[in-house]
């Protein structure tokens, strides 16, 4: 037998490190894996505290080993019993353990973890946190009562929402903490600091857990030819050495993060602290996982209802647009009010290049510098381009007001350029991040960069030369508008 074997880490192989692949489980729990004829593969090392056998012997031997006859009837790989976190095993020992079982390839594992909350508590708050969230009419709403709920239930000194951009920054909206706790709420902290892998992880085990990050984790032995264990479901899973120096330099003892999604894309994490370590149960993470879910479904409603209001208003305008247009038989309308493509789109000038006619409303460039840019649109391959950071992309000076743009070509007789544009000026945006993320460098255990990173005080960006970035709503309004007025050209 031999101990499952683990890369070492550093600050130069971070980016790739498998954590899906541990090798270890945090010692909390405890793992015991079989194959199909329920022989034991792999064991943790710390098994021996609830079984009374020592890990490595057991691998090869038979699971009835540690397990009552009555529950491996139970162990068939498709049982959905057992994979309810809360199903109660009993042990050849004696004792009773929370179980779930997950599957691995040509073989299965259990997760084990001694059950100490009350399943009944736990129901209980599920259904108060889903009433709560059902009556909740805003984002705002929804962040207050997710941050305090799961602070009550779970005790943790800190709970906070972050939420992600789109260049996978994330912004602490609210906060639930206890005073003695550092606040983070309106700060921001960078993409480094949740690795790709980890994102990717995060979005298939939606619950994840340390219960002390002074733990010494316990190996898993297995035979030596065998391949690593994929733990990416498992509840006790052992984590990244980095993100346990990491959470230190926040002086956190204990953590928690939940996933959130929106309409499916991964939206967010609740993320807990402790001052000190503690314990945790499959009852818990059933709460969890099911207050993550409650969460993702209620921002996907919010934002299903506001944008078939938005869609239906929308379309209504543009009807009335079309109808103006063919009764004054000019494209004029869509650059007076109510129909002005700047009332549907919030913007500070849009321009319609429409073959030898062009529009202006606004804030628009002068017509060289239009012409120029048309030009620039008309080289590329989208028919749909939009930016909020024009400056560092377009080869010509347009000026600060043009920081922003939305284009969206139209489709209508004729071989001239015809084009909707949307405008926006710079925003110069204050943004306070939990550190410096772009200069890190200070001397440090780890060396002359500072990750993990040490510091987590209040660091503040002035961000120059972007507008404030268009929405998913917008882009597909440009989309439609300009099908309308295409449809008009090529009807007249």
């Amino acid at each position: 037998m031999t101990k499952a074997s683990r890369e070492e880490v550093n600050i130069d192989n971070c980016a790739k490190e498998q954590i899906h692949i541990p090798g270890s489980i945090q010692s909390f729990g405890y793992l015991i894996a079989f194959d199909e004829n329920l022989k034991i593969t792999r064991a943790s090392e710390n098994i021996q505290e609830i079984t009374g056998k020592n890990a490595a012997a057991l691998v090869g031997q038979d699971l009835s080993q540690i397990l009552n006859p009555k529950d491996l009837e139970r162990l068939d790989s498709s049982s959905n019993e057992l994979r309810r976190r809360n199903a109660i095993l009993s042990l050849m020992s004696g004792q009773q353990v929370g179980c779930v079982i997950h599957s691995a390839g040509k073989e299965c594992f259990l997760d084990l973890v001694p059950n100490k909350s009350e399943g009944t508590q736990i129901f209980l708050a599920i259904s108060e946190l889903s009433s709560s969230l059902s009556r909740a009419k805003s984002l705002e709403e929804l962040a207050k009562i997710m941050v305090d709920t799961i602070r009550k239930v779970s005790k943790f000194d800190r709970v906070k929402l972050y939420q992600f951009d789109k260049d996978w920054h994330g912004e602490v909206i609210a906060e639930a903490r206890d005073p003695e706790m550092p606040s983070y709420k309106g700060l921001h902290f960078p993409e480094s600091d949740i690795p790709k892998q980890a994102r990717e992880l995060y979005i298939r085990n939606r619950v994840r857990v340390i219960a002390d990050v002074e733990d010494a984790q316990s190996t898993i032995y297995q035979h030596e030819d065998a391949k690593p264990l994929d733990l990416s479901f498992s509840f006790i899973r052992s984590v990244s050495p980095i993100h346990l120096q990491y959470l230190r330099n926040m002086d956190v003892r204990a953590s928690m993060s939940i996933s959130i999604f929106e309409n499916g894309e991964f939206w967010g994490l609740i993320a807990c602290h402790h001052r000190n370590a503690r314990q945790f149960d499959l009852f818990e993470s059933d709460f969890y996982k099911v207050a993550g879910e409650l969460l993702s479904n209620r921002l996907t409603e919010l934002k299903t209802v506001e944008s078939k209001e938005a869609q239906a208003e929308r379309i209504a305008l543009a009807q009335e647009m079309l109808a103006t247009m063919h009764k004054e038989h000019s494209v004029n309308p869509i650059m007076e009010p109510p129909y002005s493509l700047d009332n549907l789109i919030r913007c500070t000038g849009v321009a319609a290049i429409l073959g030898d006619e062009t529009l202006k409303r606004n804030a628009v460039p002068d017509n060289e510098s239009l012409e120029n840019l048309i030009n620039w649109l008309e080289r590329g391959a989208q028919t749909v381009f939009h930016c909020d950071d024009l400056p560092s992309r377009y080869n010509r000076d347009i000026g600060s007001y043009a920081c922003g743009l939305l284009a969206v070509k139209v489709k209508a007789p004729g071989d001239e350029p015809h084009w909707l544009i949307w405008f926006r000026p710079e925003v110069a945006l204050e943004v306070d991040w939990a550190g410096d993320p772009f200069a890190p460098k200070q001397t440090s255990p780890y060396g002359d960069r500072l990750f993990p990173r040490t510091s987590f005080e209040l660091w503040k960006e002035i961000k120059r030369g972007h507008a404030v970035p268009w929405t998913g709503f917008e882009i597909d309004t440009a989309k439609y508008l300009a099908e309308v007025v295409g449809n008009y050209l090529t009807s007249r």
